[in-house]
């Protein structure tokens, strides 16, 4: 008699998800609180359909360019895996555009090749998400199993707590690597905390500069983005020569984007951004890639070939823009919310439009809508630029504050919104002055449904005001007693009392969420290191006015 595995796989709300050889965590609705999938590399794009909005080429996922580069820190990654833990767990931080979600998938090829299991973690809830069907996890055969998370910094702690519980992890017979991927170690304290008695070896790893590995990695780079973009194009390499020197080109997101505009202004006949002393190279870039958005939109809607669109360029940028701060939506949350906004034109054909020029992951099956633009980084500067307050050469919208917060307000979780927004105005401070900071005082309560991670990112900008902050973290932390009491360490230390910023009491201030122009310096007593020989500094003492 052979042995039969059957699953039963139950659609609810729309969504149809199971497993073979792992747990669904789900919330009371019934949705999935995170979705695990079989990793699998990118099929090789269109080089056409890349070149008609050059910012796709940037995607890491479509491994356009060849991986370069990150040598070093791939050997760190091939002898952790190869390490003696059975379990471990290792959080990989850097800034933006510094080449974690690249170096990631290259592990999982190199794991794969080696015939490890992949599978990826995708935070939810998992109605946000495109249905991946049933997944086969079983590690049956497998020489080892490895989990990647992006955007861990972005989960709710209680949900990476349950990750950890899921039943894929307790293999002892191979060993199980958890990599999580996020732009800062806010998060890792409070979740190598709660895994103290898991029997999970945790260490965390940060991603250099790439001036890290010598002073011709920033050439390199460029010389093996240029190629590849240009093989794309179906043309030479361009002889064009780009002053890499400023401090701003030692992500490989913006060595990327400088290779990319060479070569696509080579291959147009178009003029690439002007550069010298005192100028903002990057910005110039940035501007450079989304003025060529703006021009697709425009030939795809006055042109007569196959694709043609009937969204005008001016509702296809407030869409854009909509769709870079809320991120993916299912098709029934996406609709209600591009009614809400009111752009004048027929939803239906809007959402279909978009999924022209930003096809989301599952574009046969149409089950999600409003696919954002990427990179990430590409899309945050698209909506710093879309909004009043700024200097650079690029057209502000009237509409874009008005658009933001009423999607804020109508989507039916914040949290991607508004911790986007925060990652943006970090680097634009008009975001948090004139946006931001305003929605947030006008409706406090969504931040506390955001949850912890936007807190504490909010709590992070240096301009954000202590009574804000205070108003904001006073309503309660998302996620029931669990949530909270996850909230609680998080935003763990000690607390003193600051009378007046409240009428009529005193509320305690976490140090974490003191601007920094409140804290105290940290103390390194009792400094710790983890195993990867980063230092974890406790607490300071609590901030004073």
């Amino acid at each position: 008699m052979t042995d039969r595995t059957e699953q039963h796989v139950t659609a609810t709300a729309g969504f149809a998800y199971g497993v073979v050889g792992a747990d669904i965590h789900v919330f009371g609705d019934g949705t999935p609180l995170y979705v695990l999938e079989n990793w699998r590399p990118s099929a090789k794009p269109d080089a056409a359909w890349l070149s008609e909005q050059p910012s796709r080429m940037l995607n890491a996922r479509l491994a356009v360019v060849g991986f370069t580069g990150r040598e070093r820190e791939l050997a760190d990654l091939r002898d952790w895996c190869g390490s003696r833990p059975t379990r471990a767990a290792r959080w990989l931080h850097a800034p933006g555009g510094q080449g974690k979600t690249r170096l990631a998938h290259e592990l999982a090829r190199d794991r794969a090749a080696a015939g490890w299991k992949v599978v990826t973690a995708t935070e939810g809830p998992g109605g946000v998400l495109p249905p991946p069907g049933s997944q086969d996890l079983r590690t049956a055969g497998s020489a080892g199993l490895l989990l990647l998370v992006d955007y861990a910094d972005r989960w709710p702690l209680a949900s990476l707590t349950w990750l950890f519980s899921n039943s894929l992890l307790h293999r002892t017979d191979i060993p199980v690597r958890v990599l999580l991927l996020g732009r800062t170690a806010d998060l890792w304290p409070a979740l190598r905390a709660s895994l103290a008695n898991t029997q999970v070896s945790a260490s965390s790893q940060a991603l250099p500069p790439l001036d890290a590995d010598g002073p011709g990695a920033r050439t390199t780079m460029f010389r093996a983005a240029r190629d590849a973009f240009a093989d794309r194009y179906g043309i030479g390499p361009p002889s064009t020569r780009v002053d890499l020197t400023d401090d701003a080109f030692a992500l490989t997101l913006a060595v990327h984007m400088a290779a990319l505009v060479a070569v696509d202004a080579d291959a147009c006949g178009l003029d690439t951004p002007p550069q010298g002393p005192g100028r903002t190279s990057l910005e110039g870039l940035t501007i450079y890639l989304l003025d060529r958005e703006q021009l697709n939109w425009a030939r795809m809607h006055t042109g007569r070939r196959h694709g043609r669109i009937a969204t005008p360029p001016t509702v296809m940028n407030r869409t854009v823009y909509t769709a870079s701060l809320v991120g993916t939506q299912p098709v029934a949350e996406g609709t209600m919310l591009v009614d809400a906004l009111e752009f004048g034109h027929p939803t239906t054909g809007v959402l279909a439009d978009h999924a022209v020029c930003y096809p989301p992951p599952d574009a046969a099956a149409g089950k999600s809508v409003l696919e954002p633009l990427y990179p990430d980084r590409l899309a945050e500067d698209f909506l710093a630029l879309t909004l009043p307050g700024h200097t650079a050469d690029y057209p502000a919208q009237r509409w874009a504050c008005d658009t933001a917060t009423e999607a804020v307000r109508r989507v039916r979780r914040p949290g991607r919104a508004l911790t986007t927004l925060a990652a943006v105005a970090a680097r634009w401070p008009h975001v948090g002055r004139d946006l931001l900071y305003p929605l947030l005082r006008a409706d406090p309560a969504r931040a506390a449904a955001a949850g912890n991670t936007f807190l504490v990112a909010l709590a992070q900008l240096p301009d954000a005001a202590p009574e804000l902050l205070l108003t904001v973290v006073a309503g309660p932390l998302r996620g029931g007693r669990r949530g909270r009491r996850a909230g609680r360490r998080h935003l763990r230390g000690p607390c003193r009392r600051r009378p007046g910023l409240l009428r009529g009491g005193r509320r305690p201030v976490p140090d974490q969420l003191c601007p920094p122009a409140l804290r105290p310096r940290p103390q390194r007593r009792g400094a710790r290191g983890d195993a990867a020989g980063g230092g974890h500094l406790p607490p300071a003492r609590g901030c004073r006015p």
